[in-house]
């Protein structure tokens, strides 16, 4: 199925398209202006007019609202996933986006660059950022072992500032597996070096687990 026309049907159904290309636009271009946000020193007549268009235009988009309940189905549930997500997502102008690959043996890699509205840190991204990152490749490892399931735990250890406006290696793999325990490790490296390591256990669910969680998740079990 096209990502023009996969369902975001509801629980309730509705049966409205994932318009994944316009809103991806959309997404491309708030996350600009978001950049452009942070760094601005324009004068405050500027500011003021670009509040006003601003407010104007989400008055716009907050005429209609996507359903919030969906179908527990597995390829909507990752097609909502890859256009939603804070980390790898398009539409969400909070992503920077992160592109992941999967290498199918419980290792993923990803590299990114992340800009000043992830800043916290003087010239470093926020260490809830770094490990925001780090829980969501190792999701990837995980689920590239073909085990996929939810964070338990995760230690991070930062080794030094991580910096933005430079290109991050990101790189999970799974260590370790016992029942429906999972153990993995993961890294980040900028300029050469690790800044920041991780440790986590995650557990997998199964289907009905999933089911279950998912329908508690929106209200409708």
């Amino acid at each position: 199925m096209s990502e023009e026309i996969r369902s975001e049907t509801g629980l309730g159904g509705s049966n409205r398209p994932l318009r994944r290309p316009v809103l991806g636009d959309l997404g491309d271009a708030t996350r600009a202006l978001m950049n452009a946000l942070v760094r601005t020193d324009v004068d405050d007549d500027t500011i003021a007019s670009a509040a006003a268009t601003v407010n104007e235009l989400a008055e716009k988009l907050n005429a209609s609202h996507r359903p919030g309940a969906f179908n527990p189905v597995p390829d909507e549930i990752v097609e909502r996933f890859n256009a939603y997500n804070p980390v790898v997502g398009k539409v969400n102008p909070f992503a920077p986006p992160m592109v992941v690959d999967s290498e199918g043996n419980g290792r993923a890699t990803a590299r990114v660059t992340l800009g000043r509205v992830h800043e916290g840190p003087p010239l470093a991204v926020h260490g809830g950022i770094v490990a925001l990152m780090i829980d969501q490749l190792l999701g990837h490892a995980v689920a590239a072992a073909g085990r996929p399931g939810m964070t338990a735990s995760l230690t991070v250890n930062y080794k030094r500032p991580t910096p933005f406006d430079t290109e991050l290696l990101v790189e999970a793999w799974v260590t370790e597996e016992s029942g429906r325990k999972i153990l993995a490790k993961c890294t980040i490296t900028a300029n050469g070096y690790v800044t920041a390591e991780a440790d986590a256990v995650f557990l997998t669910l199964t289907h009905e687990q999933r089911e279950k969680y998912i329908r508690r998740a929106v209200g409708q079990g």
